[in-house]
């Protein structure tokens, strides 16, 4: 009986003394957040760069104001490559300096110019060919090198941009925002402040291009003002220090500009299922989050010194991509009563999730920053469910389940799609007329097999050999012809 108390109590003690080296160990990972040691791979996803206002003042705004409204400013392009950098010193790993470094790292954006323009100003940033053998010249080639980034049909895109026609069912949920209880309450309390800017928003909006009545499309019409106040007071020392447009210097005040702002950023609550809304986000960002587990999950079954093992995987993407991240990680929540509401994602912010290879997975999020003068910010984002720095792969997809899409099926039931097509998009007119022309020669060709001629759908036996002797010497007279062709165009070059 002695022993078996003997043996129990030091099992008992090596567990607590186990469960306390787990609690340092955690502890210690929690106060390093630099440690990257052990990464075995990293899924990034980022939000484009700054950019020029979406909505122009047509009326006062020159045609080149007007032609780059949306695309990335000068500053967003150096705040992608300063994340790129930062990505780089961070996980020096992750690049071998091989010639083909695509084959360990994926770069995916939507199709929008500032995405693409983004995601290539982070890959300058992360992959500098000095050193390495992607060195192409001695001037350029010794800074820059060329790096493929995919991306999907604007229409068809379900993992980034998510558009009506890739989601109805999405897409009737981001029209339907201004008709929950949220929206209602907030337009009943905020019922003085709506009176006073309509016909103000009514105005600026029409010249901007896309009307808006803030008593019926509230949350639209406040995004539309916030947008040009945001742009314009980030554009400030060439603009003459402005806090908002000239358009609207006289109803426009920093206390409504404040409330504009509030209002945007209750809607990206809403737009990425903040406070626990996992259907929208789940919408949002189910397929995203799908891609990349799985790139994760093959990437663990891949040889780690395996030159073509995944690496990292990028998605450059929208503010909402962002939120929606930080809201499926349960990091995204709101209240109304709040005087101030952080929502809507900064230019160029990262969500990051490290995969370890003891098969544990951190994730991080960094604000975007112009080094030296801006220092970055880095911090642990900890799932409620998993409240640990490194949470265990498989238990975090089983917290994220209600979260991520299972298959291409269970996509198209959500968003009203029927059964999935093998098509991810309208069908080119290319394919139309290729199908279009099988489907008249298959009708010929029976009707040449049953009159016995000698076409191509003719069954071969061993009757036919004067046929197949005739197919021989037409194949050799269409060779001949193929030579004769290729030698007239060497002729012409």
């Amino acid at each position: 009986m002695e022993w078996r108390v003997v043996v129990k109590f030091v099992a008992v003690s090596a567990l607590f003394f186990g469960m306390e080296r787990v609690e340092a160990a955690e502890s210690s990972t929690l106060s390093n957040i630099s440690d990257t040691s052990t990464v075995q791979m990293v899924v990034v996803v980022h939000r484009h760069g700054d950019r020029y206002s979406l909505k122009v003042d047509q009326s006062s705004s020159s045609r080149a104001e007007i032609e780059r409204k949306g695309q990335l400013t000068e500053l967003g392009v150096l705040q992608l490559f300063h994340q790129g950098q930062f990505l780089r010193n961070r996980y020096p790993r992750i690049d071998d300096g091989e010639i083909m470094p695509s084959k360990r790292i994926m770069a995916m954006s939507s199709e929008v110019d500032r995405t693409m323009n983004s995601a290539q100003a982070l890959l300058a940033g992360l992959l500098p060919p000095q050193g390495t053998n992607r060195t192409w010249n001695n001037t350029l080639g010794g800074l820059w090198a060329p790096f493929p980034v995919h991306n999907v049909l604007f229409d068809s895109d379900s993992i980034i941009r998510v558009q009506a026609d890739a989601c109805p069912e999405y897409d009737k949920i981001r029209k339907g925002i201004n008709e929950l209880p949220i929206a209602r309450e907030l337009r009943a309390r905020e019922q003085l402040f709506i009176e006073f800017v309509r016909p103000h928003v009514l105005k600026y909006s029409e010249r901007a291009g896309e009307k808006r009545d803030i008593s019926e499309k509230f949350f639209e019409a406040c995004e539309v003002i916030h947008d040009a106040i945001y742009y314009i007071r980030r554009q400030s020392p060439e603009k003459g220090g402005r806090p908002w447009p000239a358009a609207m210097d006289e109803w426009m005040n920093n206390t409504l500009a404040a409330k504009f702002e509030f209002i945007a950023d209750i809607r990206m609550h809403i737009m990425a299922g903040g406070n626990g809304d996992l259907t929208t986000t789940k919408f949002r960002t189910g397929n995203l989050l799908r891609d990349a587990f799985h790139r994760m999950n093959k990437s663990l079954t891949e040889n780690g010194q395996d030159k073509s093992r995944t690496t990292m995987a990028i998605y450059s993407g929208h503010d909402e991509n962002v939120a929606a991240m930080r809201a499926a990680f349960g990091d995204f929540n709101f209240d109304i009563n709040s005087p101030t509401v952080y929502g809507v994602p900064h230019f160029g912010a990262l969500v990051i999730m490290e995969l370890h290879y003891n098969d544990t997975i951190r994730v991080l999020w960094k604000n975007a920053s112009t080094p030296p003068e801006e220092p970055y910010e880095l911090k642990a984002i900890i799932h409620p469910k998993c409240p640990m720095a490194f949470c265990p792969r498989n238990r975090l997809r089983a917290v994220l389940h209600d979260v991520i899409v299972s298959s291409d099926e269970e996509w198209a039931n959500m968003c009203g799609l029927g059964v999935p097509s093998i098509t991810t998009g309208p069908l080119e007119p290319a394919v139309v007329a290729a199908i279009v022309l099988a489907i008249m020669f298959i009708p010929a060709c029976v009707l040449a097999y049953i009159v016995g001629k000698r076409g191509g759908c003719r069954k071969a036996s061993g009757e036919n050999l004067p046929l197949l002797q005739d197919r021989r010497s037409n194949a050799k007279r269409r060779a001949s012809s193929v030579r004769f062709v290729d030698q007239s165009y060497q002729d012409n070059l």
